[in-house]
């Protein structure tokens, strides 16, 4: 012992054995094994035995943190080794909590620290005399490492990785395209530096073997395995080749060290070298390479970081592929797929079986580890509960069976602690304030994540060595470079940073503060006047938006919902944004500015997915919250509710919100405002049949529009013209401003848009006749409302599509359109479109022999018909009633309908409409002739 009171011991001993401070091995009673940093804290504690050391020296010598750094990891570990090495973790005999100052360690015995015999990894290494090549290779040593790696010199013709390992135990799968390219860097020069780099669990350490073994031919004098993970210096790393080779440590420099193994593997034959979980002492294991004297021996390497040497071939090894839109089938389905049928011979999933396989792998993010461990559990659970325990987090991923994985990767957390133990303080912090993050994210927002933790030119070095120890994943979308997390590594780094509350509180506020950025006011009018920037800026940050949206943190939340509920109006599914604005709601703390927007968004999403009555009442509410805030958003506020009430309940009240708004726009100069006022005031009049008013006010619309390259609301406006000019019989101006619309919105990226102007070309075309055409629209209009989630817009393309199939006599498939329509008609409270549906449930019913359900249909949809209605829905009602009273006979009635339906003032009635009342007048003729 020195002056300091610091002891070199390599062993100690405790009430349950003997504790290995090389390997970290624990022999007696305990099977366990230490962690590299439980390792290394008891090493640091263990040197310095009765020695009261405080919290602040540990956690600065043992994992390099300053004393800024608040964590709960000393006191997480200290527990962990307890459990291994206490007889009764509750009341330890050797590691002692001193009140609040620290640790100390207390040996069993009389507290005297063994002397160590010999070490195992010396300093100074020197080889032996003149070694000769053994005639055979030993097949393999008494000792394994925690890898599974067998440290010796292993045959691969012979039994040892060849064949025993458990790479070839358990059958290896995929990996076809990565094994190709590692077998041609191997056999394609001597010396190769070949190192396969990758996050925790992707299945390195089998690659590695299974390369090996295919490869044993051109590896006669074997394959040296060297498990690294419990190695911390390069002392150890000469230690594990020496094993690894068969050759006894000395006392020599290094480089002659490194020659003595270099002519005892060059006597056996052409040798690979394999240097597993390398991460720890990458630098270490680079500084002995690079001093290795010439002919090098071919080396492969594992490991998550590269050694970042000149000739070094590095591979990236990924997770397995996923299945894709076109197929089921992928590298991560066939390895679960394997595994369940090693448990269970014959078993063959069905079509529902695989689908939810693919969602089985695709939650375990395709990590070869993860699904190994979690097949194991279709010994007991079906596959729709595995999976669904899967998605809440309540699948143990351990306990693999005996046998069929590695020791140090028992568990998938374990994997990941290891690549954890390597990082620096200011790594794990990054690490750990990231897992807040969902989905993707940018260098931006991980900066004002950290910011006032690590400081911002700092957070990107964290970011690169993250990035660059495979625990970061990088990709492109759009141009720009995203970073994410594996869910397995995003789920352990959340449990570090719910070790210390303060710190998970300030990255959760500030997370929630720079995503609350895409609803701010100027964003959110953007986000309006642009779908296509909205969908491309909002669809990378969606996940995170979400988040932000539930974090609970007063305006920051609410305005992030407001982003989301933006993206959803313009990309569906609307539905989805009601939760969302909901929790935001209930955030306590918001301010009144904050509430009014949620509100106004709020009703305004409600009555478009049905909840029309809800909606309403809500902006109601929202118009009396908002006098009170600034003029622009009470302006918003009536435009608004003026819209739901022109379309929904009462055209006049909502006719007096517009121009209320429209004034309020004008004294603010806000002309883009003022446009959609005026857009919405001559939707009015279309839906009011006031068509020729329309027209006039949709062109001087667009006129304003184009003047501020406003495209959205210009693609809506055009459609509007469209639908004007179609009613007065300008079929051919009609066709081209429905087009134009089409082509803007699809430009756009508008789905919905795209939906309702489909609609309207379905219905020009079924006015021209070409069926298959309109059928065409129609379909692509269903499909279009349904991936944006309105039922206002799936129930009209319904609704259509069922007149569709009843022109072309398919009354089957007719009437199961039209009972999705009527169902969703009725609960938006849409009077005009009801109607028009009753109607074309009365031609079904006449058409299947039922007159008197049909009269029904009709009456009912005459009452709806009867406020402002639509003059060609009227004749259409009074021809049909007429029709009807002329099959059962009653003339009189039938004359009665025949003189309403001439009386509609319909400007330009439906051609075919026409044609009906000229069949109804002659059959009229004919009876009374007849009579």
């Amino acid at each position: 012992m020195d002056e300091d009171g610091f002891t070199m011991v390599w062993c100690v001993d405790i009430e349950l054995g003997t504790v290995d401070l090389e390997t970290g091995e624990l022999s007696g009673a305990s099977s366990a094994r230490l962690s590299p940093t439980e390792l290394k804290l008891l090493r640091y504690l263990a040197q310095r035995p009765g020695t009261t050391l405080s919290k602040a020296e540990l956690l600065s010598e043992v994992w390099g943190y300053g004393p800024a750094i608040k964590t709960r990891t000393l006191f997480a570990t200290m527990d962990r080794l307890r459990k291994k090495i206490e007889r009764d973790p509750r009341r330890p005999r050797h590691l002692i909590t001193i009140g609040r100052e620290g640790y100390a360690f207390a040996p069993a015995g009389r507290g005297e620290v063994p002397a160590p015999s010999a070490p195992s990894a010396p300093s100074a290494p020197s080889a032996p005399s003149a070694p000769s090549a053994p005639s055979a290779p030993p097949v393999s040593l008494s000792r394994s490492t925690s890898s599974g790696l067998s440290t010796g010199v292993v045959p691969l013709s012979e039994p040892g990785v060849g064949s025993s390992s458990a790479s070839s135990l358990r059958g290896f799968v995929g990996r076809r395209a990565e094994l190709q390219r590692i077998e041609a860097a191997l056999v394609g020069q001597g010396g190769c530096l070949l190192t396969l780099r990758g996050p925790p669990g992707t299945g390195k350490t089998w690659l590695a073997l299974e390369a090996a073994r295919r490869l044993s031919s051109m590896f006669p004098g074997g394959t040296c395995p060297c498990d690294l993970s419990a190695i911390l210096d390069e002392d150890g790393v000469l230690g594990a080749i020496a094993r690894a080779t068969c050759l006894p440590p000395g006392d020599v420099e290094r480089g002659r060290y490194l020659a003595q193994i270099n002519r005892l593997l060059h006597a056996r034959g052409r040798s690979l070298l394999i240097f597993d979980n390398a991460e720890a002492v990458a630098g270490a294991l680079a500084a002995l390479i690079r001093a290795w004297p010439s002919p090098r021996p071919t080396i492969l390497v594992t490991s998550h970081v590269r050694l970042g040497l000149p000739d070094e071939i590095v591979e990236v090894i990924g997770p397995l592929s996923l299945p894709s839109l076109g197929s089921l089938r992928s590298e991560a389905v066939e390895l679960f797929l394997d595994r369940v049928q090693r448990l269970r011979p014959g078993w063959v999933p069905s079509d529902g079986g695989l689908r939810i396989v693919a969602e089985i792998v695709a939650l375990l993010d395709g990590l070869p580890l993860a699904i190994e461990l979690a097949s194991r559990w279709s010994r007991l659970l079906d596959l729709s509960e595995l999976r669904d325990r899967l998605a809440a987090r309540r699948l143990p991923l351990s306990a693999a069976p005996s046998g069929a994985t590695p020791q140090r990767h028992s568990t998938l957390e374990a994997a990941i602690w290891g690549a954890w133990d390597t990082l620096s303080g200011a790594e794990r912090t990054g690490l750990a304030s990231f897992s807040v993050f969902r989905g993707s994210f940018d260098a931006n927002a991980a900066e004002a994540v950290l910011r006032g933790e690590l400081g911002g030119e700092e957070t990107l070095e964290i970011l690169d060595a993250l990035v660059e120890r495979s625990l970061l994943q990088t990709r492109s979308h759009e141009g720009a470079q995203r970073l994410s997390l594996l869910d397995a590594i995003r789920h352990f780094a959340m449990g570090r940073l719910s070790e210390d509350p303060e710190l998970g509180h300030r990255v959760r506020e500030r997370h929630a503060r720079y995503f609350a950025g895409y609803g701010s006011d100027e964003q959110l009018r953007r986000l309006e006047r642009d779908v296509r920037f909205a969908i491309t800026s909002l669809t990378p940050e969606l996940d995170n938006l979400r988040v932000a949206a539930c974090a609970g943190c007063g305006d920051h939340s609410a305005r992030a919902a407001l982003a989301v509920a933006a993206f959803y109006h313009t990309a569906g599914p609307m539905a989805a944004a009601v939760p969302l604005l909901d929790a935001a709601m209930d955030t306590p703390g918001l301010s009144h500015e904050a509430q009014t927007w949620l509100t106004i968004t709020r009703g305004n999403v409600l009555r478009h997915v049905g909840q029309v009555s809800e909606g309403l009442a809500a902006l109601e509410a929202a118009c009396a919250m908002a006098a009170s805030t600034s003029p622009w958003l009470l302006a918003t506020a009536q435009l608004t509710l003026g819209t739901a009430l022109t379309f929904h309940r009462s055209p006049g009240a909502g006719e007096r919100h517009l121009q209320r708004a429209l004034e309020a726009f004008r004294s603010l100069g806000d002309a883009y405002g003022e446009a959609v006022c005026l857009a919405t005031l001559a939707g009015g009049d279309l839906h009011a049949a006031r068509f020729e008013q329309a027209i006039g006010q949709l062109v001087h619309v667009l006129t304003l529009l184009r003047h501020l390259d406003a495209r959205h609301l210009e693609a809506i406006t055009l459609g509007n013209l469209g639908i004007a000019q179609l009613d007065l019989g300008q079929h051919g101006a009609a066709r081209d401003s429905l087009l134009a619309s089409l082509r803007l919105h699809r430009d756009q990226g508008s789905r919905r848009f795209e939906s309702l102007t489909l609609n309207n070309l379905g219905l020009l075309y079924m006015r021209w006749g070409d069926l298959d055409e309109a059928l065409r629209c129609y379909t692509d209009s269903l499909e279009a409302a349904c991936a944006w989630g309105t039922l206002r817009d799936e129930a009209l393309a319904s609704s259509n599509l069922a007149e569709l199939l009843l022109e072309r006599g398919e009354l089957s498939r007719s009437r199961v359109y039209l009972d999705r329509a009527l169902t969703s008609l009725d609960e938006l409270q849409l009077p005009l479109h009801q109607a028009h549906a009753l109607v074309l449930q009365a031609k079904l019913h006449r058409r299947a022999g039922a007159p008197g359900e049909a009269a029904t249909s009709l009456k009912h949809a005459e009452w709806l018909a009867s406020g402002p209605g639509h003059p060609n829905l009227v004749l259409e009602i009074q021809i049909l009633k007429g029709q009807l009273s002329l099959e059962r006979g009653d003339l009189a009635a039938a004359q009665a309908h025949l003189s309403e339906a001439r009386a509609c003032s319909a400007p330009r009635p439906d051609p075919r409409l026409l044609e009906a009342l000229e069949e109804l007048e002659h059959g009229i003729v004919v009876a009374v002739g007849s009579g």
